[in-house]
């Protein structure tokens, strides 16, 4: 017994992307996961590479692998072909379709220019157009885009080999198999699903009235819901994604564009709980004049939303990455703490890194499970599908006032509907990425509204052992070293956690050099375990939409932020520089979107005031982690909430 399959979600072609530049690309990609044969083969299509070599990297398989898979089934792996498989193809284009339309104009004139005389000059050195050169030379030009000294060439070269990685790690039954991961537990047994009795737009009005609309039914809207439904008030939570009860959890890979805006993971894909450290709390009251964190009131919502979803670290089971994390901080002496889980005290909550794609037990207390079943039981209503395109305003006395939104509907069956919502009050809680957004599209000028955005850097690495690690088994986070968390006397450090094994996150630090080296070390997936460094970031970096109304981030990390100042540190990386390591590999990205609505004791300073309010508009507030003052250093679920519970109460008692 499994979850049940939903089908396909495929995208219509819009015309941006042409046969052309589709065959261009899948040609590129062809040579990141190629076939890879004997030379005495005769498959055209096949990287070709010498017996000796394959037989090399079979016995070294063997050596490093406590269960490395027969020599039958070695090669019949990397005579594999992703591109003929209808899956990898399908979840490739769905991927690059849900793109923002002016980042596929972009790729369409990149595909376009390789595929001519001119752009083969400049990208090859060859007259012949790229897409016509042999395989093993293709390969080769795609090596020498990673180290070329134009950045366009690096970037193209992350751009395809990221995007035929993760696809193809996806997709791959045969990877799977030989890996032994399983998209669900053999013990599968899923948790009871909620009744939210959604509001459908195609049967019913389309304008509709309450007291309070909150847009989000994340950390930040799932809070507000509850905490206002249950003091008396009409409340409506529009969302712009669906709900799929724990027996569709947790979803395949060509399920994620239903679970994740874009496809991608735009949220937490675990269970582990920080609460707002009483250093930051005390650095927000002092430094930001923002004397909320200083009081016993938000002392109190922290130990509301905790006690409420059963924050707890007791009976916790690390699993191998964990363990090993805790371990090795003991024999260093650097201190190590054990996180707290949000599990409602289930002690058997073992979905595995699997979570990712959904909770199935309903052991993980997110907002679906917890908070808003509780907003129903009070009487708070739900939507589905609602895409917000805009706040509505009145003039008071020369001042906006919210009175309501308007959006697009669309059912999952593609029937759509503009819904047009009247409120007494607007709550935004669409995460830091969003919420700015919809504030800017609706006319707002405050020039805080998307900037001092902070996103928790990251440094993935990938950490190879001599027995099978099964990293994806067991709870995802519950440790973590925090012995450099504060190495500037005011908070700014980093901190060392292991992270989700899921398939698309892990093969993310696996090196790419070449084809015949990544399809193997690929097979190395039991034996990994993913770690990253998180930095609480100084840098303020911005979110905006583009023309076609999509999210643009610009963030670039500061000085301060990049410069290493120990020593001893500088000195190790210098030793690693001039070592010849063979499985070094690392990747760079962030871990949390913060503070792009950022609260503040002046309008000059920020978007919202304590409370949560526009400073530029009544009846307008904003309840998610955008409203951070700062970064955290740590997962901002139980501060967002927090906030949230606080927000959610100033606007009860203002009606």
């Amino acid at each position: 017994m499994g979850p049940i399959t939903l089908p396909k979600s495929i995208l219509e072609p819009d015309g941006i992307l042409t046969d052309g530049h589709w065959r261009v690309l899948f040609i590129l990609l062809d040579t990141v996961v190629p076939s890879i044969e004997p030379n005495n083969t005769s498959k055209g299509n096949s990287l070709r590479v010498s017996q000796d070599e394959l037989s090399k990297s079979y016995a070294g398989l063997q050596q490093a692998m406590k269960h490395p898979p027969s020599s039958e089934e070695f090669y019949a792996y990397m005579a594999t072909r992703p591109t003929d498989s209808i899956n990898f193809v399908e979840h490739v284009k769905n991927t690059v379709s849900r793109l923002p339309p002016s980042a596929k104009v972009q790729l369409g004139r990149v595909l376009s220019f390789l595929d001519t005389r001119l752009g083969s000059l400049i990208s090859t050195w060859s007259l012949t157009p790229l897409p016509e050169q042999p395989l093993h030379i293709k390969e080769g030009i795609l090596k020498s885009w990673k180290s070329s000294w134009l950045p366009i060439w690096p970037a193209l070269f992350k751009t395809f080999v990221f995007l035929g990685k993760t696809c193809w790690y996806r997709t791959d039954p045969l990877i799977h198999r030989l890996s032994g991961y399983d998209w669900y537990r053999g013990d599968y047994k899923p948790g009871a699903s909620v009744d939210f009795n959604f509001i459908n737009p195609a049967t019913e009005s389309q304008t509709i009235e309450t007291d309070v609309v909150i847009i989000g039914s994340g950390c930040g809207g799932g809070v507000c819901a509850k905490v206002l439904a249950e003091a008396g008030h009409r409340v409506l939570v529009v969302e712009r994604g669906h709900y799929y009860p724990p027996d569709h959890l947790p979803m395949g890979p060509e399920s994620l564009e239903r679970l994740f805006q874009g496809g991608g993971s735009l949220s937490s894909s675990d269970a582990s709980i920080y609460t707002t450290t009483a250093s930051l709390r005390k650095q927000w009251a002092k430094d930001d004049g923002l004397d909320l964190f200083s009081s016993s009131e938000y002392q109190n919502s922290l130990d509301r939303v905790c006690d409420f979803m059963g924050v707890s670290s007791s009976g916790i089971k690390h699993n191998y990455p964990n363990k090993v994390l805790i371990e090795g901080s003991k024999k260093l002496n650097w201190n190590s703490q054990v996180v707290a889980q949000n599990t409602g005290g289930a002690t058997d909550h073992v979905c595995g890194s699997r979570c990712g794609y959904g909770c199935s037990a309903g052991h993980k207390q997110g907002p679906a499970v917890s908070w808003l079943p509780a907003a129903g039981k009070a009487g708070a209503k739900f939507m589905e599908g609602l895409d917000v395109q805009k706040i509505l305003f009145d003039d008071v006395e020369g001042k906006k006032s919210a009175i309501g939104l308007v959006g697009k509907w669309s059912s999952q069956e593609g029937v759509e509907r503009t819904v047009y919502v009247r409120a007494k009050k607007v709550i935004v809680s669409g995460g830091a990425l969003n919420s700015p957004l919809i504030l800017l599209k609706s006319g707002l000028k405050n020039p805080n509204i998307g900037n001092n955005l902070r996103l928790h850097p990251t440094g993935q690495f990938i950490a190879t052992f001599d027995e099978d690690v099964n990293g994806w088994e067991g709870e995802i986070i519950t440790s973590v070293v925090d012995e450099f968390a504060d190495l500037d006397g005011n908070g700014y450090g980093t901190r060392i956690e292991a992270c989700s094994m899921l398939p698309q996150y892990a093969i993310f630090g696996v090196r790419w050099e070449n084809a015949l080296q990544f399809k193997t070390d690929a097979l190395k997936y039991r034996q990994n375990a993913c770690y990253i460094s998180l930095v609480r970031d100084r840098t303020a970096g911005k979110v905006f939409p583009d023309k076609d109304g999509y999210p643009v981030i610009e963030y670039n990390p500061t000085k301060a932020d990049r410069h290493l100042d120990d020593p001893d540190f500088v000195a190790w990386i210098k030793l690693l520089e001039g070592a010849d390591l063979q499985h070094v590999s690392s990747v760079y990205g962030s871990a949390h979107q913060m503070g792009s609505c950022r609260m503040s004791s002046d309008e000059s300073l920020g978007a919202v005031d304590q409370n949560g309010k526009l400073w530029e508009a009544e009846n307008l507030y904003v309840a998610d982690a955008s409203v951070f003052p700062t970064a955290l250093g740590v997962n901002p679920m139980i501060t967002t909430m927090a906030i949230a519970d606080h927000i959610a109460r100033a606007v009860a008692a203002t009606m």
